[in-house]
């Protein structure tokens, strides 16, 4: 009776000392973007927090495992609907303060104070790409350049005559960067689009200085299309409206467009940062049966074409349509 008693009160020693250590651990501290396909073998565990976030609001069933698949995918989309982010299934600055807002009664800062950059006049020189690569839109690849250390750097995509297409990354002090291929912003957006095949060329600035000598440029490359689907997941949904469908592939970006065939084109409601995932739902009028579906990615130039756009098309798979 006497152990029984002391097992009983060391148990409420033990609850009573790991309470608030309990409440502090459902703040997850996210501080990386999160996405589709990442797992916590790069981001350190806060797959899984976000994870453990989501099953605690009920917007998750399955158990937190560290991988953001096609489950979490939705919990982060019904977790973003209700809260007023744009449900993209993308974890960045507004879904992480939304989460602290909501589990730590406190938000975290959407953006961060930047440093004032030193200002060099020192040339700069692209190392990767070196000229004569044919690269794939949707592939990821980095790019190197020697410049001097403590200054802010623009990589820029230029066409083969000099015309700059956008920003491959502004304000970096790194030198190199993962790009995905093909994927440019413009100055003052965070808005992405995805240039069309052609040939390129990447300069490297001096963000303070805007200097712009002849060694800041690479050799010409090329940049083709390799759009494909490789997997459908599920293969057969519902024309509901809600069900999450999940394209897995290459060369997917923000221009994708589902056709399928028969019924038209579907834009998806998330496309991952590296061209390898999309999420849609099926329209409520699409008849059942067998579909064929294809990816079309539609390309508008930005040169003397005048705007000219070019679409192409992946490989096909089916998909079988039921009734809700």
């Amino acid at each position: 009776m006497k152990n029984k008693l002391l097992q009983a009160a060391g148990c409420a020693f033990v609850l009573a000392c790991i309470g608030p250590f309990a409440a502090f651990a459902a703040c997850p501290n996210l501080t990386l973007d999160l996405s589709y396909g990442v797992t916590d073998r790069t981001a350190g565990g806060q797959v899984l927090a976000l994870q453990e976030f989501l099953v605690s609001e009920h917007y998750l069933s399955a158990t937190p495992n560290g991988v953001f698949g096609p489950a979490t995918l939705s919990g982060t989309i019904a977790f973003q609907a209700a809260n007023n982010v744009p449900p993209t299934g993308y974890v960045g600055p507004l879904t992480r303060s939304a989460v602290a807002l909501k589990a730590c009664s406190a938000p975290v800062p959407v953006t961060a104070s930047t440093p004032t950059p030193a200002v060099s006049t020192s040339g700069t020189s692209v190392v990767v790409p070196g000229g004569g690569e044919s690269l794939s839109i949707g592939q990821t690849y980095t790019v190197e350049w020697n410049a001097p250390s403590g200054n802010v750097y623009n990589v820029v995509l230029e066409d083969a005559t000099g015309t700059p297409q956008g920003f491959i990354v502004a304000g970096s002090y790194a030198r190199q960067f993962s790009w995905n291929i093909g994927v440019v912003n413009n100055a003052g957006s965070s808005a992405t689009e995805t240039v069309p095949p052609g040939t390129y060329k990447i300069r490297v600035e001096n963000a303070a200085t805007g200097a712009q000598s002849s060694d800041q440029e690479s050799g010409v490359f090329t940049i083709g299309d390799s759009v494909n689907i490789s997997q459908v997941f599920p293969q057969t949904a519902p024309a509901d409206g809600k069900t999450t469908v999940i394209f897995y592939g290459s060369g997917f970006n923000s221009n994708s467009m589902i056709d399928i065939y028969g019924y038209g084109n579907i834009s998806p409601m998330y496309v991952s940062p590296d061209g390898r995932a999309m999420a849609l739902t099926i329209p409520a009028d699409v008849f059942p049966g067998i579909h064929s579906v294809a990816v079309m990615n539609t390309y508008t130039a930005s040169d003397a074409s005048g705007g000219a756009t070019t679409q192409t098309y992946s490989n096909t798979m089916n998909i079988t349509v039921v009734r809700p």
